[in-house]
């Protein structure tokens, strides 16, 4: 499987488009299994001007791509697609007299805007110096899926992956 990562921020002077569709360094882009074509603007190092990086995980016997093409794509993959949503922007509808009023959710807590963003990110800052390194240079790093979950973190949540129950099946 491989993840396609942004390498360095995207701004956008309009606040609301810079929080609700600009990706940000380390971010989760998209996801394609291991074989598939990648576009040469999607494989271009940064070294080279390149503003994506591309992460292969591998599974534990450190041969075998957690997803490769022509195969069924493991029930994770569905979990790292879901858009990221914003605590910033929030969900309205209008009421009988056209005033917006704020949608909540079933805890009667605040339903936030999904943004045009994935919900999970790299954490760039704490990966080794030699592979962050190597994905600057080669814009490609192949690891273990056990060893990569550990600097994946829910931008949701602010939990990093780690700490879940995360075996590839």
């Amino acid at each position: 499987m491989d993840l396609l990562i942004k390498a360095s921020h995207a701004t956008n002077a309009d606040t609301l488009k810079n929080v609700r569709g600009c990706y940000k360094r380390g971010q989760l882009v998209l996801i394609k299994p291991t074989g598939h074509e990648w576009g040469r603007e999607e494989a271009k190092p940064p070294a080279e001007g390149g503003k994506f990086v591309i992460v292969r995980l591998l599974r534990e016997d450190g041969v075998t791509p957690v997803w490769s093409v022509g195969d069924e794509p493991p029930a994770r993959v569905t979990r790292y697609m879901e858009p990221e949503r914003s605590d910033l922007v929030f969900e309205t509808v209008k009421d009988n007299d056209g005033v917006p009023q704020i949608l909540l959710d079933d805890q009667g807590l605040p339903i936030g805007v999904p943004v045009r963003r994935r919900r999970y990110a790299l954490r760039v800052d704490d990966l080794p110096t030699a592979v962050c390194r190597q994905l600057r240079d080669t814009g490609l790093y192949v690891v273990q899926w056990t060893t990569a979950r550990d600097f994946l973190r829910d931008l949701q949540t602010g939990a990093d992956e780690s700490s879940a129950d995360l075996t590839v099946r």
